[in-house]
């Protein structure tokens, strides 16, 4: 079955969620934060792993049928876990963030040595961007 692995548990994530338990996702939560990260928030959830988020990305390990919705509460995490995904395997990588956002993820990406906008990764970075084009 394919995974939806949602990195971040706020409000946004929580409306994904409801969604992708209508499409029949296995649903993966990941945060931080235990008010946010926690089988009351995330009933339709199969998994919820409250554990920083690169610790938690290691644990699932990645499958070419993963997808990953990013929507983390800040730059840097946002970063981090794209920045992981990108160097696994995957199906999709999609992030929420403003151009501002978008702009210094990829920056920061490109640093690292990572195309943001190459083949694997457009998804990522391109699908964050047209939401605030």
């Amino acid at each position: 079955m394919e995974r939806l692995i949602l990195c971040g548990g706020g409000h946004v994530s929580l409306e994904v969620a409801h969604i992708a338990r209508r499409l029949e996702f296995e649903l993966v939560v990941i945060d931080d934060r235990p008010e946010f990260a926690s089988r009351e928030r995330f009933p339709m959830a199969g998994q919820v792993v409250c554990a920083p988020f690169l610790e938690a990305l290691d644990g699932l390990g990645s499958r070419e049928s993963d997808y990953y919705v990013i929507l983390t509460r800040g730059h840097a995490h946002d970063r981090d876990c794209l920045e992981h995904v990108l160097r696994g395997k995957y199906a999709y990588a999609g992030m929420i963030g403003s151009r501002t956002k978008v702009a210094a993820v990829k920056d920061a990406l490109e640093a690292a040595g990572i195309p943001a906008f190459g083949p694997r990764a457009n998804a990522a970075v391109i699908e964050a961007s047209k939401a605030f084009s």
